[in-house]
């Protein structure tokens, strides 16, 4: 905790003969017996620069108050995703020093945002304590999106009615100086060419198998070495299975062997070279960022739910194909049906081909009761 000697009794109280806090009647200022002046101390508790580190945070320009659902729930443990900022103050020193996790938007200049926090804090605690903390760390424990996506899964809707004119057009303009601020920033800066996000390779597995046969070979020569040093007695597995080899004469099993290890081998090559599985497709205005097949079926299926008319929607993607099972419970035009797609997969760089297949709700039921 930090420690504040202070020049002036508690208020309220009557200094003794001497001076304040020296009934011993001597000299003002005089120091006693634990160190510190006989005219009080002020004790400052750790919670109190904690408090004042975490208001000084908020100050600055991209730092932002942030509660994640299992902090929340957990009493807002910030290593849980709990509430940020998150203050924590180190007395284990003479001087204090001040830890800090905060949130903060994106996008931003994280790099300034932090040392811009860090000197407001340093000089906040100053001000209002006249403690200078020997350190400000501050970390970065949560990227937080603008207002209009603040809650994963939720937006701001404009509010029903007839749109001013005017609002309307602002709001297009700050989307589209939004948008193209996200594109500068995600624009890629190097020469090389991005590798699309790969599968697991199948190499690695096959590489590992190999480097287990490899370990128990070498095992076997470790144990050929202790027998020859004479530590253990028996006779040296190697020189058996070379004396076994030389002794053999050719079999017609081994032409089953032979073609067992020639398939091996070209399969072990064909792993060696073949490509690995794009996980990721690219998305059309940004150079370096693409998106997982199963959040763009999704999203075509959150976007065929929307459709007045239809019921349930589920779809798969495949490498150049969406395939999209609608089911509705009223008559759906498919031309409908089929803009609503061509919407929601207009945000990937190659558009792929678009299937649809449309049941009846009404049409499900008659057919279960013929059946």
């Amino acid at each position: 905790m930090a420690e504040i000697v202070t020049d002036s009794a508690p208020p309220g109280t009557i200094p003794p003969p001497g001076g304040v806090g020296d009934p011993g009647g001597g000299e003002p200022g005089e120091i006693g017996e634990h160190g510190h002046s006989d005219r009080g101390d002020l004790i400052m508790r750790d919670r109190v620069l904690e408090q004042i580190a975490r208001r000084a945070v908020l100050d600055i320009d991209g730092v932002v108050a942030s509660t994640g659902r299992a902090g929340a729930l957990l009493g807002g443990v910030a290593a849980l995703g709990g509430s940020y900022p998150n203050t924590r103050v180190d007395a284990s020193g003479a001087v204090p020093a001040i830890e800090v996790t905060v949130a903060v938007t994106w996008p931003c200049e994280v790099a300034r945002v932090c040392r811009d926090a860090a000197a407001n804090v340093e000089q906040e605690l100053e001000r209002l304590t006249g403690i200078r903390p020997s350190r400000v760390d501050v970390g970065v424990g949560r990227i937080v999106s603008d207002e209009r996506t603040a809650r994963k899964g939720f937006a701001v809707l404009p509010p029903a009615g007839d749109a001013d004119a005017e609002s309307a057009e602002s709001a297009e303009s700050t989307d589209a100086t939004h948008r193209g601020d996200v594109i500068d920033i995600t624009t890629d800066t190097t020469k090389r060419k991005n590798a699309a996000p790969a599968a697991f390779p199948g190499a690695a597995i096959a590489g590992a198998v190999i480097g287990v046969l490899l370990l128990g070979l070498a095992a076997v020569g470790i144990h050929d070495h202790i027998v020859r040093f004479g530590w253990v007695e028996g006779t040296p597995w190697t020189e058996s299975t070379a004396r076994w080899v030389a002794s053999s004469t050719w079999q017609n099993w081994m032409w089953a062997v032979a073609v067992v290890l020639v398939i091996v081998g070209l399969w072990l090559l064909w792993l060696a070279v073949k490509p690995r599985r794009k996980t990721h497709i690219r998305l059309a205005d940004y150079e370096v960022m693409w998106t997982r097949r199963g959040d763009l079926a999704r999203r075509v299926s959150t976007v065929m739910r929307s459709v007045p008319g239809v019921a349930h929607a589920s779809t798969v993607v495949h490498r150049r194909r969406v395939s999209t099972s609608v089911t509705t419970d009223v008559p759906v035009d498919r031309a409908v049906l089929h803009s609503a797609a061509n919407d929601a997969v207009s945000a990937v760089r190659r558009t792929p081909r678009i299937r649809i297949r449309t049941r009846s709700v009404h049409s499900q039921q008659t057919e279960g009761a013929d059946t």
